[in-house]
């Protein structure tokens, strides 16, 4: 929201911080008031934040991936838990795993954006963290398949019995 002050600089040694990138917040200091003065200054509702629009926009793209990250991850983990539920129920089909594959795909595609998108628009450390949790979770991926084929063999060599 729009933020109203004729001047900038009477706001340091408050608690007030500005924006410098996206997940850069750093107290007000005489060099980044001066910057800021005449221009259209924005503030983040109820926070002592404030920063010009390009970054503050910055910053709320990046809460947006944090978010939609977050809910995906949860997603994924519902959705395995309900394929291992239904693997020791012995209820798991083929047909099943086929869908949830592409479901979680898709899921997972949504997870690698985010990554892209930390390694591009903020550091290669959140990068890399994020595509390490992606490899994990294929690995994991993998014991499933794994553990569904031996499933299925196991089925039908007891048919065959």
């Amino acid at each position: 929201m729009p933020f109203a002050i004729d001047d900038v600089c009477s706001l340091i040694g408050t608690n007030f911080t500005y924006v410098v990138t996206l997940d850069e917040y750093l107290p007000l200091d005489q060099a980044a008031c001066t910057a800021m003065n005449g221009l259209p200054v924005m503030q983040i509702n109820g926070m002592e934040i404030i920063g010009v629009e390009p970054a503050l926009g910055d910053a709320i793209a990046l809460a947006i991936i944090d978010v939609v990250n977050a809910a995906d991850w949860l997603i994924i983990v519902v959705l395995l838990e309900v394929e291992v539920y239904l693997q020791l129920k012995d209820s798991l089909t083929s047909r099943m795993m086929f869908a949830a594959k592409y479901i979680k795909g898709f899921f997972y595609l949504i997870l690698l954006y985010c990554a892209i998108y930390w390694g591009v628009y903020s550091s290669f450390l959140d990068f890399w963290d994020a595509f390490l949790w992606l490899v994990a979770f294929i690995f994991i991926e993998l014991n499933i398949f794994q553990w569904h084929a031996e499933t299925d063999e196991e089925r039908e060599h007891v048919m065959k019995v």
